[in-house]
């Protein structure tokens, strides 16, 4: 009779720990940060009641994890650093400071170090990580190409702030070499692989000296790990939007498709059907349909575009999607539409120009 009891107690207990977790995953796709900061601390409380058993310990090192983040992306860094801190120490007594986990977790502290440019203790945590990754996966491992690869972003950063006699590549050579990504066996339903997708146009940004952007490339691929904690948080839709940017760059407007729609949904079922994000993704759906040669559906969603960016407050923007479903009205050979949504277009740039606001603004 007790063992039934205390059954029941733990199911009680792990469905309240299920319920807490999706009201703080709630608040934080909707940017209520201080709520998930609470429902996290709950959850934390309830499992510190617990016997560490491995499922409470991997509990409580995501729930101090998810804290860091929801810190972090408020840009409090202090206290982001605290959690990433005890997620890293309760990691590293039940599984040992050389687990991948481990690792990986510690490669957060990194990132954080480096956006307060505290480049010295981020590069010291990354060379620490390389090390730790040649050991377990081998020398040859993508994920020891990555590093490399973060290293010579810290790197570069450091040097571009404060110069010191000539830059050493060496750890972006290293990526160069063992990263070889074939672009068209990549999968859209795969986290893993489109990190690499994110990955592989990071590198070729730092190739043509593009540095910074190399560096939002890599943190965007990094916060893939944004859709399995918070599956519904906008920068997973900006980064469905940025990769289906990149697949349709490369003509595989099939993936870019699905990835535009996956952004598309997202946005509106978060932000509303008429905000200026969900805009954007229909314009980029509209562009991929018309590359796709399905002007049909090109031209709905270049009118749901038009008419939510028609009462956004910047008549360019509104006048750049009317010149885009014009230029979608001539392929459809019908001119006279085109010519007047042209002329709108034309008539709208001309009054903003000029400081006269257009019927349309």
């Amino acid at each position: 009779m007790e063992q039934i009891n205390q059954l029941q107690v733990n199911n009680v207990m792990k469905n309240s720990i299920n319920e807490l977790e999706q009201l703080a995953i709630l608040c934080h796709s909707n940017k209520e940060y201080e709520g998930a900061v609470n429902y996290y601390n709950q959850i934390i409380s309830e499992l510190t009641k617990k016997d560490p058993s491995q499922p409470i310990v991997d509990a409580l090192i995501k729930n101090h994890h998810c804290l860091g983040i929801t810190y972090r992306v408020q840009n409090q860094y202090s206290q982001s650093e605290v959690y990433y801190r005890k997620a890293i120490e309760l990691c590293t007594s039940h599984y040992g400071e050389n687990d991948l986990k481990t690792i990986e977790l510690n490669n957060y502290l990194a990132g954080l170090h480096f956006i307060q440019q505290n480049f010295d203790q981020a590069e010291r945590i990354l060379n620490a990580s390389l090390y730790g990754y040649k050991n377990r996966l081998g020398r040859d491992h993508q994920v020891v190409a990555i590093t490399h690869f973060a290293l010579a972003i810290v790197q570069r950063k450091a040097f571009d702030l404060a110069p010191k006699g000539e830059f050493d590549d060496s750890h972006f050579k290293c990526a160069q070499s063992l990263l070889k990504i074939d672009i068209s066996a990549l999968s859209i339903s795969d986290t893993r692989q489109l990190l690499f997708g994110f990955i592989h146009l990071a590198m070729q940004h730092y190739k043509q000296g593009r540095y910074n952007e190399a560096e939002e490339l890599l943190r965007q691929g990094i916060l893939l790990e944004l859709n399995e904690l918070w599956p519904k948080h906008p920068l997973v839709s900006d980064g469905f939007n940025l990769l289906g940017d990149l697949f349709k760059s490369w003509g595989k407007f099939a993936q870019a498709e699905l990835l535009y729609q996956k952004a598309f949904n997202l946005r509106k079922e978060v932000l509303g059907e008429n905000h200026l994000q969900v805009a954007a993704s229909a314009f980029s759906l509209a562009s991929v349909y018309v590359d796709l040669n399905r002007y049909e559906e090109a031209e709905d969603f270049f009118l749901q575009c038009c008419k939510i960016r028609k009462n956004a407050g910047f008549p360019p923007l509104y006048a750049v999607s009317l010149k885009a479903y014009a230029d979608l009205l001539f392929k459809l050979k019908r001119p006279q539409e085109a010519n007047d949504f042209s002329n709108q277009a034309e008539q709208i740039m001309n009054n903003y120009g000029t400081g006269i606001a257009g019927p349309f603004s």
